[in-house]
């Protein structure tokens, strides 16, 4: 199993950073709402797992074996971005095609609407015949949501994936397949996912939490996943990967839109920044993304520790992720980072996915490394 966080960053401009461009000085406000809401920085481990789905993808259309592959790892981490991303870069197209028109599968010409990458979420609570009515949703047909059988709604499914010319499916939020109360459904879904690959012979991408590794119980599709990702935080414990989050904050800092620095990756700023994300890039982009709107909403151009701090204590502070507000100048930061173990993070983000969440909060435990 490949496993690592960051290890440096891509900018997603160009090789020059926003603020070195004539581009910013000719944004309006709204331009500047508008391109912070969709800026998207991606760093080098979600790169890699972007073209190693490619390479599933790439190859299968050479004829080769479907190569299936999973991509699991906590909340907030960067796999929806990976989903978006790989999505955009595929994107769904009209062309005249022949497709299959009844049981009999006549072949007749048709304005089709071809979908090379179908991307489907699992919903809570999971069920088969729910997972392929989603899927059928995102293909077009008209009678998704019909009463049907599983056998014969993934009968349709197939007819309609190879004449949508689907080359490669994302399954996300996989973990709601393991169910403590359903073991049933564990192995009902495991199961079906193996036959699903065997009769469409195309690649299927699991998405989920860590606890979704369950769902390879089934030796035979444990077999078919032989490319395995985890996208974990960065590591505080980890000197460069310590510095590749200096880094990055530092790029997104260039890419802000905003006519002055705010030394991201500054001492001062990227270790409050580090604690009230726990190192995942999802919460760190929305940290800062909302901070550059509170700024822009109060005519400055740049963030301080005082906007961080107001965007901390209103939305990221009730995910728990430390004890007190890391912004504050009162708050021992040194303290905090000295105690962050890393091998308890990856226990306590497991286990923030499980029951065991609920117990802690009831004994008013903190979770994470991070407490006060």
């Amino acid at each position: 199993m490949k496993e690592s966080a960051a290890s440096s960053i891509v900018s997603p401009i160009s090789n020059l950073s926003l603020r070195e461009t004539e581009d910013l000085k000719n944004l309006s406000v709204s331009q500047r709402y508008k391109y912070i809401k969709d800026l998207v920085i991606t760093h080098p481990k979600m790169d890699e797992i972007l073209n190693a789905v490619s390479e599933c993808h790439r190859n299968s259309l050479s004829g080769i074996e479907p190569e299936c592959m999973s991509i699991f790892g906590p909340t907030r981490v960067g796999k929806s971005t990976i989903a978006k991303q790989y999505l955009n870069r595929n994107r769904s197209y009209n062309t005249n095609r022949n497709i299959g028109t009844g049981p009999n599968e006549v072949l007749m010409p048709a304005s089709v609407t071809c979908i090379p990458v179908l991307y489907t979420v699992v919903e809570c609570p999971a069920a088969i015949g729910g997972v392929v009515s989603s899927m059928l949703e995102g293909l077009g047909h008209p009678m998704s949501s019909m009463r049907m059988s599983i056998h014969d709604k993934t009968a349709q499914l197939k007819i309609l994936i190879q004449n949508c010319g689907v080359e490669l499916i994302i399954l996300d939020e996989v973990q709601h397949f393991v169910d403590r109360e359903k073991k049933k459904l564990l192995l009902e879904s495991s199961d079906w996912l193996k036959t699903l690959i065997i009769n469409l012979n195309i690649p299927i991408i699991l998405m989920g939490t860590l606890e979704a590794e369950k769902i390879f119980t089934n030796q035979q599709l444990n077999g078919r996943f032989l490319n395995r990702y985890n996208l974990l935080p960065f590591n505080y414990d980890n000197e460069t990967e310590r510095t590749d989050f200096r880094m990055l904050l530092q790029i997104i800092d260039d890419n802000l839109p905003l006519l002055e620095e705010s030394s991201l990756g500054d001492t001062e700023m990227y270790k409050p920044i580090y604690l009230a994300t726990g190192g995942r890039i999802a919460l760190v982009m929305e940290l800062i993304k909302r901070s550059t709107l509170l700024a822009l909403n109060n005519n400055l151009e740049a963030i301080t520790a005082e906007i961080m701090s107001a965007i901390y204590k209103k939305h990221l502070y009730r995910l728990g992720y430390c004890q007190g507000n890391p912004f504050d100048p009162t708050y021992d930061i040194e303290g905090a980072l000295d105690r962050i173990n890393w091998e308890t993070y990856i226990t306590d983000l497991y286990d923030n996915q499980t029951n065991n969440r609920s117990k802690r909060k009831k004994e008013n435990q903190p979770y994470g490394f991070l407490s006060q």
